[in-house]
C-alpha cells in the first residue's frame, strides 16, 4: 500500500489570521471583523467548476468541551462559533467572523472557554442567546450570498448534529442550509486516494505539516482554510454534499436539560456526619460541581441531593452530607463563595430536610393527557361549574370533538375551564366563533390553544413552596413581575432579564386558585444594586406581553408564594 509522503508546511502568510476575540457580536451588534486574505490565484478558465459559489468554513465551541463525544448531551450548549467565507471562483477569503452566544442553562465561564474563544463574564452577560444569535447569522448570510449558493465545510458532521439537537430541545427551527455540509476530510480523500476513506483530520494535518490547533473555533477555521488552499493547489473541485442526520433518540422532549439529582431517594444513606443546605446554585450544577466546591472537605458517599422544582428541573438548592460533623461546620464558612459567577449561600440543615428533598425529587409518572397529537385544541373559559362532558359537546355543535378535558382546581372541583380537541382547523374555527355564546346563564369564552398549554393546565401540580428567606434579609433584592404570558418558564424570565446584564438567582411563580399560572412571579437577585439594574426592563416585552416590574423583598415573595405563611 502506498504511504502518503509528508509535505512541507504551508507558508504562514497563506493562512487567514485569527480573531483576537476582542469584538464579538455579543454586546457589540456586529460580528468581529478579520481582514480578508487572498488565496491562490485561480488561473486559466474563468468558469467555476465547483458545486457551490461559496464555502462557509464553520467551527463551534460548546460547553460540552473539546470532545465531540460530549456534544449533544442534555446540558451541552453552543457558546461561540466562527466562520470563514471563501468564494470558489476567485479562491479568495471574503470574510471571517466570530459570534459569541449566551448559554441558556450554563452560566459560569470556565478558563478553557476564555482560551478557546475569548469568552469572558462581561461578554457572556451581553451576548445574545441562541435563537437571536442564529437570526443574526442568517441575516448576515442571506444579505450577502444568494440562497443555495453556499455550503458549510466542516470537520465531520458532529458539530452540526449537536447544534440541531440543541435547537430541537429549545424549539428553534433551523434554516434548511443547516441540513447539509461538505466534509473537509472526505474532500481531501478525493484528491489523495492514498488516504483511506474515513481518515481523520490529524493524519491529514501531519501529512501537510500543519499543527493541529489546541482550541476549537477561530483557530480551527484557520487550519481548515489552509487545507482548502492545499487542495486548490492540487486542482481539487469541491463537490459532493452530505446530509446532517441525527437519530431521533438524541432529542429529548422538553426544552431544558434533564436534571442529575445525585443520590436517589431509594439509595441508602447513613445518617452520620452533618448536613448543609446550598441555595443559589447554577441550574446546570452537577453533583461533581458541588463536590469540587467543597474540595477541601470530605463529602459522604451518596452525600449530594439536588432539589428539583415542580417541573422536575433543578431548583437551585441542594443538600450535602459530610463524613464528619466537623466538616459540616467548616462547610458553613463557604457561605457566599462563588460557583462560576453565582454566590452560593450555605445554611445548616438536618437529615430530615435532606430526606424530604430526596423524596420530593423522585420522578412522578404523569399519564399523557391526550392521544390525539394531530388534533386542534380550543380552550373554553367561563363554563358553569356543573357543566358535564355531554353539555360541552352539545355546546360545540356542529363541531365534533375527539376529546373533552375539564380542568379542575386543587380541591378537585371543576374550575370553569375546559380544553377540547377537534380533528380539523375548520372545526376549530367554528368553536372560536362561539365566543360569547351562553351555556345556561354563563357567557363562554373560546380561545385557540395548543397541546402544550392543555397539558400544562391539566397536569396536577405540587403545592407551591418557597423556603423562608435568611434571617435579616430585609433589603429590596427581589422584583415582582406582573403580566407575563401564562406559558412563561424560568428560562423565559432569565431571557427577559438577560439584556439588563444581570440575572436573578431564582424565580418563583404564582398560581391562581384553579392552579393555573397567574402571570405573576418573583425574581430574587444577588443584591439591591442588581435589582436597580434589572428594573430597566420594566414594561419590556416577554413574547407578546408587556411585563410590569415592581421592587419587592424576599419576605413579600415568601408570603405570596406560601399563602398563610408569616415568616419566622
Amino acid at each position: 500500500e502506498q504511504q502518503p509522503q509528508p509535505q512541507q508546511p504551508l507558508p504562514e502568510q497563506q493562512v487567514p489570521p485569527a480573531t483576537d476575540g476582542g469584538a464579538p457580536v455579543g454586546g457589540q451588534g456586529e460580528p468581529a471583523q478579520i481582514p480578508p486574505t487572498p488565496l491562490a490565484s485561480a488561473g486559466g478558465d474563468s468558469s467555476n467548476p465547483h458545486q457551490f459559489g461559496y464555502l462557509i468554513i464553520v467551527d463551534f465551541v460548546r460547553t460540552g468541551g473539546k470532545n465531540p463525544a460530549n456534544w449533544g448531551a442534555a446540558s451541552d450548549e453552543l457558546i461561540s462559533f466562527s466562520w470563514v467565507v471563501i468564494e470558489t471562483k476567485s479562491r479568495q477569503v471574503l470574510d471571517a467572523k466570530s459570534l459569541h452566544v449566551c448559554p441558556q442553562w450554563s452560566f459560569s465561564v470556565q478558563p478553557w472557554m476564555t482560551e478557546s474563544c475569548g469568552l469572558t463574564e462581561d461578554i457572556l452577560r451581553t451576548a445574545p442567546m441562541l435563537h437571536p444569535a442564529l437570526q443574526q447569522f442568517d441575516e448576515y448570510l442571506t444579505s450577502k450570498y444568494p440562497a443555495g449558493s453556499f455550503i458549510f465545510l466542516t470537520d465531520g458532521a458532529e458539530a452540526l448534529q449537536a447544534l440541531k439537537v440543541e435547537a430541537a430541545r429549545k424549539k428553534i427551527e433551523l434554516k434548511p442550509y443547516f441540513d447539509q455540509y461538505m466534509d473537509i476530510c472526505a474532500q481531501f480523500q478525493q484528491t489523495h486516494p492514498e488516504f483511506k476513506q474515513g481518515t481523520g483530520l490529524q493524519k491529514i494535518l501531519d501529512f501537510l505539516g500543519i499543527t493541529n490547533p489546541a482550541e476549537p473555533g477561530t483557530e480551527k477555521c484557520r487550519v481548515l482554510t489552509s487545507i482548502v488552499e492545499w487542495l486548490w493547489q492540487h486542482n481539487h473541485t469541491f463537490s459532493g454534499v452530505e446530509k446532517v442526520v441525527i437519530p431521533a433518540s438524541s432529542i429529548t422532549s422538553g426544552s431544558e436539560p434533564t436534571a442529575t439529582t445525585g443520590a436517589s431517594a431509594d439509595q441508602p444513606r447513613s445518617e452520620t456526619g452533618g448536613v448543609v443546605r446550598l441555595r443559589g446554585l447554577p441550574f446546570q450544577a452537577s453533583e461533581q460541581d458541588i463536590r469540587e466546591f467543597f474540595h477541601d472537605l470530605q463529602v459522604a458517599q451518596n452525600g449530594v441531593q439536588i432539589a428539583l422544582n415542580r417541573e422536575g428541573r433543578p431548583s437551585g438548592d441542594a443538600y450535602v452530607q459530610f463524613a464528619t460533623e466537623e466538616d459540616a461546620k467548616k462547610a458553613l464558612e463557604y457561605d457566599r463563595r462563588s460557583m462560576g459567577r453565582r454566590y452560593i449561600e450555605v445554611f445548616s440543615a438536618t437529615f430530615a430536610d435532606m430526606n424530604s428533598a430526596s423524596a420530593a425529587s423522585r420522578p412522578q409518572p404523569v399519564a399523557p393527557v391526550s392521544g390525539h397529537e394531530d388534533a386542534f385544541v380550543v380552550r373554553l373559559r367561563g363554563l358553569p361549574y356543573s357543566a358535564t362532558e355531554d353539555d360541552i359537546r352539545n355546546f360545540l355543535l356542529p363541531a365534533q370533538a375527539v376529546g373533552v378535558h375539564i380542568a379542575r382546581n386543587r380541591e378537585g372541583r371543576p374550575s370553569g375551564d375546559a380544553f377540547v380537541e377537534v380533528p380539523t382547523a375548520d372545526a376549530q374555527d367554528i368553536i372560536i366563533k362561539k365566543h360569547g355564546e351562553k351555556m345556561g346563564i354563563r357567557y363562554v369564552e373560546t380561545f385557540k390553544s395548543s397541546h402544550s398549554e392543555m397539558n400544562s393546565a391539566l397536569t396536577p401540580r405540587a403545592p407551591s413552596y418557597m423556603p423562608p428567606p435568611p434571617m435579616g434579609a430585609t433589603g429590596m433584592d427581589t422584583i415582582r413581575l406582573r403580566g407575563m404570558p401564562w406559558s412563561a418558564t424560568e428560562h423565559d424570565v432569565f431571557s427577559f432579564f438577560q439584556p439588563s446584564g444581570v440575572m436573578p438567582l431564582r424565580v418563583h411563580f404564582l398560581y391562581d386558585r384553579t392552579n393555573r399560572p397567574s402571570g405573576d412571579a418573583y425574581a430574587v437577585f444577588q443584591s439591591p444594586a442588581d435589582v436597580e439594574q434589572a428594573m430597566r426592563r420594566d414594561r419590556e416585552r416577554m413574547g407578546s406581553r408587556y411585563v410590569e416590574l415592581f421592587r419587592s423583598t424576599q419576605m413579600e415573595a415568601y408570603q405570596a408564594v406560601n399563602p398563610g405563611a408569616s415568616g419566622y
